[in-house]
Formats: C-alpha cells, sequence, structure tokens
C-alpha cells in the first residue's frame, strides 16, 4: 500500500537526520544562544516595566523562545532539497515512483520535523523551564496548541514547497528562499511579537497566512485571555489556511511540472 510506503519515507528521514549528530549539536547550541539573547535583550526593554503592549516580560519571551524553537523544527530545507533534484536530474526519477510527489515531500518532511522536536527543540524547552524559569500558562490550551502546531507545521510545508516549485524555472532558489525566510519570520510575529507592532500593520499581517505559522500556536500557548471559543476560532483560520495554501501548491505542482527542464542525469 502506497500509504505504508509513506510512512517509510517519513522513518527514513527521521533516522537520517538523528544519525547527524554534528549537525544536531551545532544547531542545539546555536539556538540556546539566540535564545539567551534575547532573554537579556528583552529584559533590557522590560526594564522598569511591568508589562508593555499587553505583555509581561515572562509572555514575551516566553513568546519569543518558543517562537525560535518551532522555526527550528519547521527547518527541514525542502526547498532546498527540490533545488538539489533539479540540478541533478535525480527529479525524473521521483516522477517515474507510484508516489505523488507532494505527499512524498511531506512525509520527509514530517519525518524531519520529529527528528528536530526531539533533539533540538524539545532540549531547548526543558532549558527554558528549568534554566531561564520561563512560565507558561499550561491547560487545556496545551492540547489546541499542539493541534495548532501541526496546522502551522502543514503551513510551512506548502510555503516551502511552492518555493522549491520556482526551482522548477529558476534552478538557482538562494535568493528566494533567504527573502523568504526573513519576510515570514517578520510578518508572522517570530520575530516581534505581533502585539508590537502598529495598529493598521496588526491588521495588514492578519490578513497574510504567516501569522497562522506562529501567532496563532504562541498565542494559544501564552495567553491568559483566550478560551473555548477563541481557541476554536484560532484553528479554524489555520484551517482555512492550510486549504487555501494547499489548492495553490497542488496548482502551482500542476503548471511546474509541465515546464520540467533537467540539465543533469
Amino acid at each position: 500500500m502506497n500509504t505504508v510506503r509513506y510512512f517509510a519515507l517519513a522513518r527514513s528521514s527521521f533516522m537520517t537526520r538523528v544519525s547527524r549528530r554534528s549537525t544536531f549539536l551545532f544547531t542545539f547550541f546555536g539556538n540556546l544562544i539566540y535564545v539567551t539573547v534575547i532573554y537579556f535583550l528583552w529584559m533590557a526593554v522590560y526594564e522598569g516595566r511591568g508589562m508593555l503592549n499587553g505583555m509581561t516580560f515572562n509572555e514575551a519571551f516566553a513568546y519569543l523562545a518558543l517562537a525560535s524553537s518551532l522555526f527550528t523544527m519547521y527547518q527541514v530545507y525542502t526547498e532546498w532539497f527540490m533545488a538539489a533534484n533539479i540540478l541533478s536530474g535525480d527529479i525524473i526519477t521521483s516522477f517515474t515512483k507510484p508516489l505523488d510527489y507532494q505527499l512524498n515531500k511531506l512525509f520527509e518532511a514530517v519525518g524531519a520535523v520529529f527528528s528536530n522536536f526531539l533533539t533540538i527543540s524539545l532540549p531547548t524547552l526543558l532549558v527554558l523551564l528549568f534554566v531561564f524559569d520561563t512560565r507558561l500558562q499550561i491547560g487545556v490550551n496545551l492540547l489546541y496548541f499542539l493541534v495548532s502546531v501541526m496546522l502551522a507545521l502543514l503551513l510551512s510545508f506548502f510555503i516551502d514547497y511552492m518555493i522549491g516549485l520556482c526551482s522548477f524555472y529558476t534552478e538557482s532558489i538562494w535568493g528566494i528562499c533567504t527573502a523568504k525566510d526573513v519576510l515570514v519570520l517578520f510578518l508572522s510575529g517570530a520575530m516581534v511579537p505581533m502585539s508590537f507592532f502598529p495598529a493598521g500593520f496588526q491588521t495588514f499581517c492578519s490578513y497574510l497566512p504567516f501569522q497562522a505559522i506562529y501567532h496563532i500556536p504562541l498565542t494559544i500557548i501564552t495567553s491568559k485571555e483566550y478560551g473555548h471559543p477563541e481557541y476554536a476560532l484560532a484553528l479554524l483560520e489555520q484551517g482555512i489556511w492550510v486549504l487555501v495554501l494547499l489548492a495553490l501548491s497542488r496548482l502551482l505542482h500542476a503548471a511546474a511540472t509541465r515546464s520540467i527542464t533537467v540539465n543533469g542525469g
């Protein structure tokens, strides 16, 4: 069955990532350094202030530190692997397999994400809780948060996949990927909490899918004001964006694969 094959791809991707211990160590300590920097940076921002823009220092730091962990977890480089396959000519082999190419990449991404979670995000979370003494409002919101993170993973994948499809036309996507990372991190509130943005800019960002990747799950896990109706609406918004980006990615996939040009092989 194809389902078994897809899960085999996820398992293979997971095992490959786990075996790269040096990559794990460098990424983990790099993420830890970043978390330490934002801790002291935002401590200086909050000096003498109990609350800014509706957030306490603990909420702002938890929000940004978790954003860093989510970003690291989502970084599976789908678009880079797609571009490399185009340049090498291996993309032809992928299309001859009895598997949907997008689902193939999705399950590979899921395996890589699970590896990143166990080896990088989870240890970082433990450091936040026990070293930085970060306090999170854990309750029923944890269940909503887990669902929200899974939906955010799909959104992140669809965006990366569409960027990868650009390599069918441009072959080199370094500049596009760099611009994508900067735009997503900024417009999603992952670099600065969205409550710190001007009201008009917050409204603008709310009409984009990026805030559904970071802002929504982070708000669910850090906000004290959300209740079941707010959680449900947040997940509904993410679900709508998942459907929109899925449809868009399938349309772009159909168009890109009709214009494929292979230089390698």
